[in-house]
């Protein structure tokens, strides 16, 4: 940028020679006209943004590094007689015996006097390293007794895959352990704990698509090990690749043992959006493998797909500057929407709270804009009261949901586009849609997909315009992912609104809070609303993509000339009465 600012103030300063020279302006316009120049190309750079985090990187793979051992420096011959070499044999095999007792600080001193003793004996160093491999605190020894072995013979598999083995785990260079295991896997193809380090050599390396392709390769090797198939789809899962990913963990879940294949085949699963049947898969491994190193992931997984009986109280309260002076006060409140086949809400009590008291209320019919009516008599009328609204919620996962909330069939992107923090004619969201656009595929994915790589997630408490976005990618909550997502659909045609609710975590079950949660609808004819989380979607990919799942709670839809969600209706003899709203929310789960 600042090679471009200069090109054009240069050339500014030369055709202001020849208009200076040719007495067409005096020199004080000339000054001030250069001002201005500088003051739009600074305004220009500070409003530039980077918006190829949003696009899809280049899936162009970067150069294999050559990949050669060291030089080892051959080590002087001694003339070892045979009494010395027998010493060291009896050193040797007691250095045996105190590793068949577990006693890895004798043997490692028995086989340093074997070694001290004959040191061109490739059993003694080969005993050393396999000891001093076991004492993670003996890296650079270890190295440093493999490299002794392989200079004495450059073709012993122990030595190699122990230094390559140390280097990647015990030293984390992965790099560095690379031509060992390369060597290793050359006198040993087969072996297929040689091949699982390589592979995961090559990934920590930064080069996952050659680990990929060594364990595709060897993937008939592995029918007693799952491990090989659980990195093999960790690997295919890492690059989006769910099918495959999903076959690998698949196989690998057949022969697990311990339940960690079984966990990563359920998280592929839910990542690609195949939900069907993984509940009750989830419910057999968590009871089957109690000891899951990833437990939580499979109950966050199955708490979303099991159907729930919420208790959902949501308390309204209003602080009133002067109380004497009202004469009338009610709440008009539109209750939980029922969603066909998700969400089925029945308002189970209602009551106004004041000073420790409850005085039940009975609502009127909804109005127009299907809010209840919830007047508050003058005795119970204080500077600080209540309204508490407690709902039993029947919730169950609805896959390829659509949403019919509500009876309008409003479809029209003009209503939609109506709401003033979606800013369509922003030139930097344009710039984003028309880039989004030349991308093969479905749009919707193309642009949900892009909404998670361009923001990183940072709870604000706002609701911000799509300027502020564009300004602040790196502090934005679900409003702005829901939002931007909402304004890209629009710019292509697709009727699209936000819509506000709450996200049921199991561990805040039971606590008050007033944050909830927003994700996005789209009108796609002859199927209605359908539901895309983009926040979700960052880091669980697509089961939030047409789904609503038993942990979203549906809570108010953005429409466009929709009134106000909660308003208060009041008289009173002054003017300037004061008065404050708010509303705090808790969930409990019902009893089965």
């Amino acid at each position: 940028m600042q090679t471009l600012f200069e090109s054009e103030f240069q050339m500014y300063n030369i055709k202001s020679i020849e208009v200076w020279q040719k007495g067409l302006l005096k020199e004080k316009k000339l000054f001030l006209l250069s001002i201005m120049i500088l003051f739009l190309l600074e305004s220009q750079l500070a409003q530039s943004v980077d918006l190829k985090r949003f696009l899809p990187t280049d899936s162009t793979s970067p150069v294999v590094p050559t990949i050669s051992l060291p030089q080892f420096l051959p080590l002087p011959k001694h003339e070892i007689s045979p009494k010395i070499h027998n010493k060291g044999v009896a050193l040797n095999n007691e250095g045996l015996k105190a590793m068949k007792n577990e006693d890895l600080e004798g043997a490692m001193q028995f086989f340093q006097q074997a070694a001290a003793c004959d040191p061109n004996e490739v059993a003694f160093l080969n005993n050393l390293a396999l000891v001093l491999q076991k004492n993670k605190k003996k890296a650079k020894q270890t190295l440093e007794v493999c490299r002794k072995i392989l200079a004495i013979d450059g073709e012993n598999f122990p030595a190699a895959f122990s230094a390559g083995i140390t280097i990647l785990e015990q030293m984390n260079k992965p790099l560095e352990a690379l031509p060992y295991l390369e060597l290793a896997r050359k006198l040993k193809p087969s072996d297929v704990q040689v091949i699982t380090a390589l592979a995961s050599a090559w990934d920590k390396t930064g080069f996952p698509d050659q680990a990929i392709s060594l364990l595709n390769d060897a993937a008939p090797l592995f029918q007693e090990n799952p491990y090989p198939l659980y990195l093999l789809g960790i690997l295919l899962l890492g690059k989006n690749e769910y099918s495959a990913a999903m076959r690998a963990l698949k196989s690998a879940s057949e022969i697990d043992r311990e339940g960690y294949a079984r966990e990563a085949y359920a998280r592929a699963a839910y990542f690609s959006g195949q939900l069907t049947g993984l509940a009750e898969f989830c419910k057999e491994t968590l009871r089957d493998y109690s000891n899951l190193p990833n437990k939580q992931s499979l109950e966050r997984i199955l708490f979303s797909l099991t159907p729930h009986k919420i208790i959902f109280t949501e308390t309204i309260n209003i602080e009133l500057r002067d109380p004497t002076s009202l004469n009338e006060l009610s709440l008009l409140v539109r209750p939980l929407p029922t969603v066909f086949e998700h969400q089925e809400p029945i308002l189970e009590s209602s009551e106004w709270q004041s000073k420790g008291s409850a005085c039940p209320v009975q609502p009127s019919p909804p109005d127009e804009d299907g809010r209840l009516k919830f007047s508050a008599s003058s005795e119970i009328v204080q500077k600080k009261i209540s309204l508490k609204l407690k709902y039993s919620v029947l919730i169950k996962p609805t896959f390829g949901a659509t949403n019919q909330t509500t009876s309008a069939q409003v479809t029209d992107v003009a209503n939609y586009s109506s709401n003033q923090k979606l800013e369509l004619d922003n030139p930097n969201l344009k710039a984003l849609s028309d880039s989004l656009n030349k991308i093969p595929g479905n749009f919707l994915q193309t642009a949900f997909e892009a909404v998670g790589r361009g923001l990183s997630y940072h709870e604000n408490f706002e609701e911000n315009p799509i300027s502020w976005i564009f300004e602040n990618l790196e502090n934005c909550d679900c409003t702005e992912y829901s939002l931007l997502f909402v304004a890209l659909c629009l710019s292509r045609g697709f009727p699209a609104r936000v819509a506000t609710g709450f996200l049921l975590k199991k561990e805040a079950i039971g606590h008050d809070t007033n944050i909830g949660h927003a994700w996005a609808e789209v009108y796609a004819p002859g199927k209605g609303w359908i539901p895309i989380d983009p926040t979700l979607g960052q880091n669980l990919h697509w089961a939030y993509f047409g789904n609503l799942l038993s942990d979203q709670l549906l809570f108010d839809l953005q429409e466009p000339g929709r009134k106000n969600r909660v308003t208060a209706n009041l008289t009173a003899s002054t003017s300037d009465i004061g008065i404050k709203i708010s509303s705090s929310f808790c969930f409990n789960l019902a009893k089965p």
